[in-house]
């Protein structure tokens, strides 16, 4: 799935901190999938601690260290968005 490989960007550093992953626009037409199962992975990769995302819908790559980045972040709160 797209957030394996928006991971590895990351881990690899081809993603750098605050810099924009791929839009749900790009996602959805390369991958075929609905808005809200992009929106679920950026969700999964925000537990994770890789992205962040901004009150508009946006999201960022987050300051993430090596041995943190396996560990899902269960102190967060799902964001919900408007399909």
């Amino acid at each position: 799935m797209f957030t394996s490989v928006i991971e590895e960007q990351i881990r690899n550093r081809i993603l750098l901190k605050g810099e924009r992953p791929p839009s749900i626009r790009e996602i959805k037409s390369r991958y075929q999938l609905s808005t809200s199962s992009v929106q679920s992975g950026f969700e999964y990769l925000m537990m994770k601690g890789l992205i962040e995302s901004s009150p508009r819908s946006e999201y960022f790559v987050a300051s993430v260290e090596e041995d943190h980045t396996s560990q899902v972040r269960a102190d967060l709160i799902p964001v919900v968005r408007d399909p």
